[in-house]
């Protein structure tokens, strides 16, 4: 067994994959398959060598038998994951070929399009989604294909994702209803991810889509106008009032985007919401006990609890 318990030929299809070396991948997945020809191939473009083992010992051993082609590392990503995180298109075209699962997750919950849509690769998007890739997929913290493109602000696989049916508010999984148990750390929406990280032209193109201004994360109250309120954003801050948002929606902690403007500072922002908010910031009140911690900071973490879904 090689480091961390998998088999030395596991290593190194899943090392080929990550690094893009098709032919190392067809020798292990094909053993004794390669023409001479076949064997002169050159490795994608950028790609380096998956090491001297791929032509040793540990190669040498996988010649009788195939490496399975959906083998996976201690963390469960498997050959495709580690392609389409790298966005090398011919590999992950090879390995579908070879009968990869393509909606195979990883102990995160990361499939192979969350990984591409991550990175913002979109013709490796585009292939995954032609072989059937679920483009509604949610991860264990429940952010789904759509929110992590939004999140990096890949505008060409948002608008590939929504074109292929992706729901761009939160849905619940097929056969789950509300109050089944199910964890919900996560309850940001792909329009509150592009907004948190200022993607402009996302939070445009998901509202075009008619993404839910008004969506408010459950643990806080926080909606997306507030969001904006919080990071100082006015140019998305406008966006969203002209779609409906509502700037007299309350936080768990009472207060309105016009308010958060306020406590962090952003004058030109609290300029701007003040003629349009009806619901006028309160004194000496006394504030509610927060569902967990301080709903301040748990926004931010809620937003930032993206970075906690590891992956590759």
């Amino acid at each position: 067994m090689g480091e961390g318990g998998l088999p030395p030929a596991f290593q190194l299809l899943l090392r080929a994959c990550d690094q893009g070396d098709t032919e190392t991948a067809r020798r292990l997945l094909e053993p004794g398959a390669a023409e001479p020809a076949e064997r002169g191939a050159e490795p994608e473009a950028g790609a380096e060598p998956a090491g001297p083992e791929a032509s040793g010992p540990g190669a040498g051993a996988a010649a009788g038998a195939p490496v399975p082609v959906d083998c996976s590392d201690e963390a469960g990503n498997t050959a495709l994951q580690f392609a389409a995180a790298g966005g090398h298109e011919q590999l992950v075209r090879f390995l579908l070929r070879r009968g990869a699962s393509v909606n195979s997750r990883n102990h995160y919950g990361w499939s192979a399009l969350m990984q591409a849509a991550r990175f913002g690769h979109v013709s490796v998007a585009h292939l995954l989604l032609d072989h059937g890739a679920d483009v509604n997929a949610q991860n264990r913290l429940g952010a789904s294909v759509l929110t992590v493109a939004s999140r990096g602000g890949h505008l060409g696989v948002v608008r590939l994702l929504l074109e292929a049916g992706a729901f761009v508010d939160h849905h619940k999984p097929s056969g789950e209803q509300a109050g089944d148990g199910r964890d919900e750390l996560l309850d940001v929406t792909a329009l509150m991810a592009a907004i948190q990280h200022g993607h402009e032209a996302v939070v445009r193109l998901l509202m075009e889509w008619g993404a839910d201004p008004n969506h408010a994360a459950h643990t806080v109250g926080w909606s997306p106008l507030m969001l904006s309120a919080l990071l100082g954003r006015l140019g998305t801050a406008q966006q969203l009032v002209e779609k409906g948002a509502n700037p007299d929606h309350l936080s768990v902690l009472e207060k309105t985007a016009f308010e958060v403007a306020l406590d962090r500072k952003y004058r030109d922002l609290a300029d701007y919401l003040d003629p349009l908010t009806a619901v006028r910031p309160k004194t000496g009140r006394l504030l509610p006990r927060p569902p967990r911690g301080n709903p301040l900071k748990a926004s931010t973490l809620e937003v930032d609890s993206l970075e906690l879904a590891p992956c590759l």
